[in-house]
């Protein structure tokens, strides 16, 4: 696959999938048994963490070592889809475990080399082209690209278990009417952070009620009120902001 043309997906489409994926993600963890860390996303008994720097195949895994945990391994359809929904949310392909380095055609998985035993490959993939022997998952496809590429990557360990469950399943609405954010209720900003893991912030605050999200500055506001409590003139107009309300 060529490296290049990664970030295809209209505005509008990020969008609707960063939506769906915290209606989707939201609601799991009402029920899940399992939590994670700060920052991280839950789905089944793991937890994932989007490394949104641009990193080569083994930056990206030692990265993701320092965080405690490894590239992910997709083992099933409903990890893959998961985790190709949070790609599409980011606009970006990301690093995946598995490689074949060091036989051709014989993809190997983790720190023992242990044999795939999922694949998601993408139409005519893996082909090889330009000496490709890494994997990143880009539109829910896999595709094989040069280890030395630099893209986003996403790091997955085991979730804690014995967790007490979430009482809250709460779905994130953009305002679209008035595009701004709102000011004077912030209490808590959040640097380096995509809309999910905001999202999921604002799921561990009970003070939590809206959040703003800065998608240029890859930055975040949780708020303790939403737009209808909030004075009128404490939502300002600001382009480059997106406001979301909680529907509990």
């Amino acid at each position: 696959m060529s490296t290049r043309n990664f970030k295809l997906l209209s505005p509008p489409n990020i969008i609707f999938v960063g939506l769906m994926i915290l209606t989707i993600w939201t609601s799991f963890l009402q029920s899940a048994d399992y939590t994670c860390p700060s920052g991280w996303l839950l789905f089944s008994s793991s937890c994932y963490f989007i490394d949104l720097e641009d990193r080569t195949r083994p930056g990206a895994s030692a990265a993701c070592q320092v965080y405690g945990a490894s590239l992910a391994e997709i083992t099933s359809a409903e990890e893959n889809s998961y985790i190709g929904d949070l790609a599409a949310a980011s606009d970006t392909a990301l690093w995946i475990d598995c490689r074949d380095d060091i036989s051709e055609g014989d993809w190997l998985c983790g720190d023992d080399n242990h044999p795939i035993t999922y694949t998601g490959w993408g139409p005519g993939e893996p082909n090889n082209i330009d000496n490709e022997d890494c994997a990143v998952l880009y539109s829910g496809w896999w595709y094989d690209i040069p280890c030395t590429a630099t893209v986003p990557s996403v790091c997955k360990k085991d979730g804690i278990g014995n967790a007490v469950p979430s009482s809250r399943s709460m779905t994130f609405k953009k305002d679209v009417s008035n595009p701004g954010c709102l000011r004077n209720n912030v209490i808590e900003q959040i640097e380096q952070s995509t809309l999910i893991s905001c999202g999921g912030r604002c799921l561990q605050s009970a003070d939590c009620s809206s959040i703003n999200y800065y998608p240029h500055r890859e930055r975040c506001d949780l708020n303790s009120a939403t737009k209808a409590e909030a004075n009128d003139s404490d939502f300002i107009e600001f382009f480059h902001c997106e406001y979301y309300d909680i529907l509990s």
